[in-house]
């Protein structure tokens, strides 16, 4: 996501999710997607998986960033 390469840093964070879904990355790679789509500028689908976000981890330290976006 450094490179602006989001939607590529997308896929990762989602193939991220799909074969180690038991990771202790799992956290990260959420917020990493919806910030990918917020880079896209799909906000309406951020909105969505900021929300998704805060339901699955809501005493994570990041749940304020995901809250700023909806």
């Amino acid at each position: 996501m450094k490179k602006k390469k989001h939607e590529r840093a997308q896929r990762y964070f989602e193939r991220l999710l799909e074969e180690y879904p038991d990771s202790i990355h799992r956290i990260y790679a959420f917020m990493g997607i919806a910030d990918s789509i917020y880079n896209q500028k799909r906000y309406d689908e951020a909105i969505f998986q900021y929300q998704k976000f805060t339901e699955l981890y809501p005493m994570h330290s990041a749940v304020h960033s995901a809250h700023f976006f909806f």
